[in-house]
């Protein structure tokens, strides 16, 4: 039609659709509204950790994007892309790492801004890491 104008997406809604694409391919993610899963990524924060080195989110909330976490060190258990602990986050990064991190403030914002999502994050069982213990 003449004179229509086409939206174009704002470019950070472009630059995050990937990340976007990968929380919604993950459960607890794929239950929630998009809306509240752009919250989320809009506020998260990339972490690299090379592997042997400690991984800690204190308080909030830590997302494994690229890698794997050991719970700790005498621990078989990790987790894998996708995987997500509620904080305090710690483990060891037993590959090199990359997360995504929300800290303590934001894990509490998002409470109040996306309550479908912190529901989902409650009530998904998710690992909560233990202290680590000397070996």
């Amino acid at each position: 039609m003449p004179g229509t104008r086409v939206r174009e997406p704002s470019p950070a809604v472009t630059m995050l659709q990937p990340l976007i694409e990968f929380l919604c391919t993950h459960s607890p993610y794929s239950s929630v509204p998009p809306t509240q899963i752009a919250f989320l990524a809009k506020r998260l924060q990339s972490r690299y950790y090379a592997r042997g080195q400690p991984v800690a989110a204190d308080g909030g909330l830590c997302i494994v994007r690229r890698g794997r976490i050991a719970l700790s060190a005498s621990d078989a258990t990790t987790l894998e892309a996708g995987a997500t602990l509620l904080g305090p986050c710690q483990g060891i990064a037993a590959t090199d790492t990359l997360c995504l991190e929300l800290d303590a403030d934001g894990f509490d914002a998002l409470g109040r801004q996306a309550p479908d999502l912190a529901r989902a994050l409650a009530d998904a069982g998710l690992p909560r890491s233990r202290p680590q213990q000397p070996d």
